[in-house]
């Protein structure tokens, strides 16, 4: 949240009224009451007021526009209950961060589904199909998983870099004629704290479940050939497609991992050793150290299930990952070579964990789309 400068309100993002949205609220402490202060779809975020208090700046990003900067002008002695809800329309736009060329015509708007996850909660999915849809025909799919896992993915542009990234990778798998399906497992944020907490002593399990589950979903679909659907994720998504490739082989007809956990013993004591205690939460879904418990860090772990592998597993990693420690590529790597399974590997020498350089992207999309056209499109 953000005081404005005399210290009397304060403004801040909240989900409250809509759980795929961000918008910016008013508190205002004399009048002890606060307003929607602001209702402009997806994402609003950190607020900031001018010095005299009569304006705020703040970031912004939906369907058509990634983040960028805007300014909302207040009206003048008007206080909470009275402020009326600002909209689009009382908002200018400071800076501009896309193309010229990504005109509105080239984006296909993703749709909101529900289906049903592990222990039949409901599970929100962002679906985008192919520019030039025809319902005649029969797409491959992909199955797109956030990391975190405490992330929620709005069906639009993201505050954050990892995943404004990838809305716009899959905008492009669209113009490609791939169907992708973008789904908020549990164990992320914005759906209250059930869900929140849901992976404590079930990793591995249910959130697992929802990514299975996403993928039957796509097969069900009428204009989706359900032998050409495919997984793929970065972090902790990355960490899931390899366990769906491996505990669920017959599901997917391929897998894309990018800096994913194969052995969350072997990552638990590699993050407390680098960086302390920043493993804490990981420790509290296990149920403790790693020998302290042993068979919840089993399940947990995708290499567990390592001889079930069956489908092709492709691996992106940067040697400097300080998230995820790279030796979880030298293990995948080993293993699927002692086993004989169907595998690539890609290595980025200095890269860190959402690689940070535009060559380093252009490469990984290029192979990534070339392996989905060689599993899923023939």
């Amino acid at each position: 949240m953000a005081w404005s400068p005399d210290g009397a309100r304060f403004i801040y993002a909240s989900n409250r009224n809509s759980p795929r949205e961000r918008h910016l609220w008013l508190y205002d402490l004399e009048a002890g009451a606060e307003v929607k202060l602001l209702e402009f779809p997806v994402t609003n975020a950190q607020p900031r007021w001018s010095h005299r208090g009569d304006r705020i700046a703040f970031t912004h990003c939906d369907v058509h526009r990634p983040l960028d900067l805007w300014v909302v002008d207040l009206p003048g002695g008007v206080s909470p209950p009275g402020l009326p809800t600002l909209s689009p329309q009382d908002c200018r736009q400071l800076t501009n961060s896309l193309p010229d060329t990504w005109t509105g015509d080239k984006f296909s708007p993703p749709q909101r589904i529900t289906y049903k996850g592990a222990l039949d909660w409901d599970i929100d999915g962002f679906l985008v199909k192919p520019n030039n849809f025809d319902a005649g025909k029969r797409y491959p799919a992909l199955v797109w998983v956030h990391g975190g896992p405490i992330r929620q993915l709005r069906g639009s542009w993201h505050p954050l870099r990892s995943y404004a990234l990838f809305y716009g990778f899959n905008q492009y798998l669209a113009h490609q004629g791939y169907v992708t399906l973008s789904i908020n497992f549990r164990g992320g944020i914005g759906y209250g704290r059930d869900f929140r907490n849901a992976l404590y002593h079930k990793m591995g399990v249910d959130d697992l479940e929802d990514v299975v589950k996403a993928g039957r979903y796509l097969k069900g679909l009428p204009f989706v050939d359900p032998d050409r659907v495919g997984v793929y994720g970065l972090s902790y998504g990355g960490y899931m497609t390899l366990h769906a490739l491996t505990q669920h082989p017959d599901e997917f007809a391929l897998g894309v991992n990018i800096a994913g956990i194969w052995d969350f013993a072997q990552w638990t004591r590699w993050i407390e050793s680098r960086h302390g205690k920043q493993g804490g939460l990981f420790k509290t879904y296990f149920g403790g150290a790693p020998e302290e418990s042993p068979e919840l860090y089993s399940q947990g772990s995708p290499v567990t299930f390592k001889e079930g592998l069956k489908k092709p597993l492709i691996n992106f990693h940067g040697t400097a990952d300080a998230n995820v420690d790279f030796a979880q590529m030298d293990r995948i790597v080993k293993d699927c070579v002692k086993m004989g399974k169907d595998y690539e590997a890609y290595y980025y020498p200095g890269e860190v964990h959402t690689f940070a350089h535009r060559e380093t992207w252009q490469d990984a999309f290029t192979k990534m789309v070339r392996e989905f056209d060689r599993y899923l499109k023939q």
